[in-house]
């Protein structure tokens, strides 16, 4: 669901998204949107963070 934002930028409310957080971020990285997403997740935290840290190296 995009959101609105009082500076103009649309929000991506990634929610429940987990199985293609791979995918949803390289999408997000390549169109520069980045940091206009929202992921959302009821996995714990450990697990989402081994997940995602290679794409902070």
């Amino acid at each position: 669901m995009a959101q609105g934002d009082p500076n103009g930028y649309g929000r991506a409310n990634l929610d429940k998204s987990y199985d293609y957080y791979d995918e949803a971020y390289q999408v997000l990285k390549n169109t520069g949107t980045l940091k206009q997403a929202i992921f959302k997740t009821d996995a714990v935290y450990s697990k989402v963070k081994e997940r995602l840290s290679f794409h902070y190296r």
